[in-house]
């Protein structure tokens, strides 16, 4: 009698019924069982759990044993038993050891593949072409590009035919170990060999390239590759505008995108997303905002990498409600908004000063389900910083802390520029010590702002004290940290100090920028040494330096204050000559000189000057207006004091006492009372209460 197991089978659903014994490694076994009679099942022919030994009466039964072995996630098993039939007489198949050494492989256990196909060499099982590139490939992956190409070389003479995947491995190899040389090496000599590449070993070879800024070799290589009849794929034409954005050859890298699409390649969220980023880099946004939506009525569906370009875009043009309109956009479009997303538009708020709006899309972050983080953070205490809200950035820090964020040195980096912007130096270092005590290492910057907050109170001996706990730390100063301390110094009349100090720049490896001669330009100024401060002016020209328009003003200063006017105007005709535009400050200086020193004959020049000064776009300040209301109500033309008073409150400007007091005065000594009632009106309206000499 049958058993009934067996009966309703028909012969296909038999056959089916042994392919999947044959998956589940029993085959050898089972098969005897169908082909037996119905004895058999009830016999020991036909064990429950089959042993290696079962497996090993075909290389085609052991091969399906192994693959499901390694398939069900037991790849520690399948490499012990093909090692164990390794030391036996059985010969496994190469295909059977591949597939192991591939498993291994995606596993990256490179390693154990290297130990597994020397065992597999020394049972005389003969290598094909998959092997070597598996053996090649972990070489590669090791950074041992030496054993690479002994691999391959062995290959080419045990007569193995690479492949593509052969040459692309190699090339990704040498390019993932910084030897673009000897990619470009390979490259070539295997072209010399007439070998055909395929668009993966050219895309491969070209991002190489490109990622070493050599975009002309590139563009040959794509060229080249054209030529021999290969056509290049989406990638290709991606890796090459992604080159051209990043070495800021935008028109290049659209010559290159509109080419795909008259070839009928459709871009995808990488062609957009690099045009994108690269537009916004390039402070481009409209142009950017425009691509986007010439993309979507193409079709194109924006990711999420997409979307975040074009919000930064928005918030890099002010447009925040189209941003905050887009991200609700993209929610519609089922694209969730991520961290990104958000900080973008915290940042941008915050820049801005707008931290109320900022804490409105942060409350709306954690609304969606997003975790703020340190970057979030960092923006939003960044934001309250500039404003002067020292208190609100230092709460949103202990709530940071609370939420089990680790502050970083940017963290800390901004509460102690806010403090220091406040005055609060000693703030600041309690600060920087909590930060030591946490163990995270203060950067330059975070000494630089320190050391400028000490020397804008006058602590110079603390600033000092700073400069050298960097030191000790092994922290090695920027330029901008001696830059910082040296202005302190001058400013407080240390010029030997100074001097020594600019000697230190020196000795550290440091060139000085012109900022550096700028700030000893100015002690020297300040002490009244002209002769050297010009002294310095030539050397550096001397020197390649070009002084700046602020380098000009220090030493205009200097001389209207020692009374040589006419060196000043020398200056300034100098400054004109080398093409440097003018600012309120130079204006002012000249305008002061001619008011100061001249005489009250040549105020009417001071007129012209201003009048000049109008037409270069240089807006005055206040302190201008005041001053040639001065000269004017002195010299007695009362109407043009009265026309300057009036443009400077249609500036929006407001009169300082002395201004009132000035006109008042005046316009009462020439008997024009009601005039000078009604501008003591004013006056008292302001607050202030006026000193009359009649």
């Amino acid at each position: 009698m049958k058993p009934k197991l067996l009966r309703p089978f028909s012969q296909t659903v038999a056959r089916h019924s042994l392919q999947i014994f044959l998956n589940y490694s029993c085959i050898h076994q089972y098969a005897i069982c169908i082909d037996d009679d119905s004895s058999a099942l009830e016999s020991n022919h036909c064990p429950a759990t089959p042993t290696f030994q079962n497996y090993m009466h075909s290389p085609q039964y052991f091969h399906y044993h192994i693959q499901t072995m390694c398939n069900s996630g037991k790849l520690e098993e399948a490499t012990e038993e093909l090692k164990r039939a390794l030391h036996t007489s059985f010969v496994p198949r190469i295909s059977t050891c591949n597939f192991v050494l591939g498993a291994l492989t995606r596993h990256k256990r490179y390693e154990s593949v290297l130990k597994l196909y020397k065992a597999i060499t020394l049972a005389a099982i003969t290598p094909d072409r998959s092997t070597f590139n598996i053996v090649i490939n972990c070489h590669s992956q090791n950074g041992n590009m030496s054993s690479a190409m002994k691999m391959f070389d062995q290959m080419i003479a045990q007569n193995c035919n690479p492949s593509n995947v052969t040459f692309s491995t190699i090339i990704k190899g040498f390019i993932r170990a910084g030897k673009l040389s000897h990619a470009v090496e390979f490259f070539n000599n295997m072209s010399k060999k007439n070998h055909i590449f395929d668009v993966t070993t050219y895309n491969i070879m070209m991002d190489g390239i490109c990622k070493t800024g050599n975009l002309q070799e590139a563009i040959l290589l794509f060229e080249l590759m054209k030529k021999n009849g290969c056509v290049p794929d989406i990638y290709s034409y991606n890796i090459l505008i992604k080159g051209f954005c990043k070495g800021g050859m935008l028109q290049k890298a659209f010559d290159l995108f509109h080419e795909m699409e008259a070839k009928g390649l459709d871009s995808d969220v990488v062609t957009y997303s690099t045009l994108l980023d690269g537009l916004i880099k390039e402070n481009r946004p409209q142009e950017a905002i425009r691509l986007f939506h010439e993309g979507l009525d193409k079709g194109f569906k924006p990711n999420i990498v997409v979307y975040n370009v074009v919000i930064n875009g928005f918030c890099k043009l002010g447009e925040f409600l189209q941003a905050l309109e887009l991200v609700h956009k993209m929610q519609e479009q089922g694209c969730r908004p991520n961290f990104v997303t958000y900080n973008t538009i915290i940042d941008s708020f915050s820049k801005e000063g707008k931290t109320g709006m900022a804490m409105d899309v942060f409350s709306e972050m954690k609304n969606e389900g997003q975790t703020p983080n340190i970057v979030t953070y960092a923006s939003l205490m960044d934001g309250f910083c500039k404003e002067g809200n020292i208190d609100d950035a230092m709460s949103l820090f202990h709530h940071m802390l609370d939420e089990g964020l680790v502050a970083d040195a940017v963290c800390y980096g901004t509460l102690i520029d806010g403090l220091c912007k406040l005055g609060d130096t000693d703030a600041a270092i309690d600060l920087l010590s909590l930060m030591l005590k946490k163990k995270i290492i203060p950067d330059v910057v975070v000494y630089s702002t320190l050391i400028n907050g000490f020397c804008k109170l006058g602590r110079l001996q603390e600033a000092k004290d700073l400069l050298q706990e960097m030191r000790n730390k092994r922290l090695k100063p920027d330029l901008i940290t001696y830059n910082t301390l040296m202005d302190g110094l001058c400013k407080k009349g240390r010029m030997v100090e100074a001097r020594r100090l600019f000697q230190q720049i020196l000795e550290d490896g440091f060139v000085p920028d012109i900022f550096t001669y700028n700030i000893l330009i100015s002690g020297l100024c300040m002490q009244a040494n002209l002769e050297e401060a010009i002294r310095l002016f030539n050397i550096i020209q001397e020197n390649n330096y070009i002084p700046t328009v602020a380098t000009y003003n220090t030493l205009l200063d200097g001389f209207i204050k020692q009374n040589q006017p006419w060196k000043a105007r020398e200056l300034f005709h100098d400054m004109v000559i080398k093409g440097l535009t003018p600012n309120v400050i130079t204006y002012k200086l000249l305008i002061d000189s001619l008011c100061r020193y001249c005489g009250y004959r040549k105020v009417n020049d001071t007129r012209r000057w201003f009048q000049e000064m109008l037409k270069k776009g240089c807006h005055p300040n206040v302190i201008t207006y005041e001053m040639l209301i001065g000269a004017f109500c002195k010299k007695g033309n009362l109407k043009e004091a009265m026309e300057l008073w009036d443009e400077m409150l249609h500036m929006g400007f407001r009169a300082n006492f002395d201004t009132y007091n000035t006109l008042v005065n005046a316009l009462c000594k020439a008997d024009k009372m009601q005039q000078a009632t009604k501008l003591l009106h004013l006056m008292l309206g302001e607050g202030y209460i006026p000193d009359l000499i009649f």
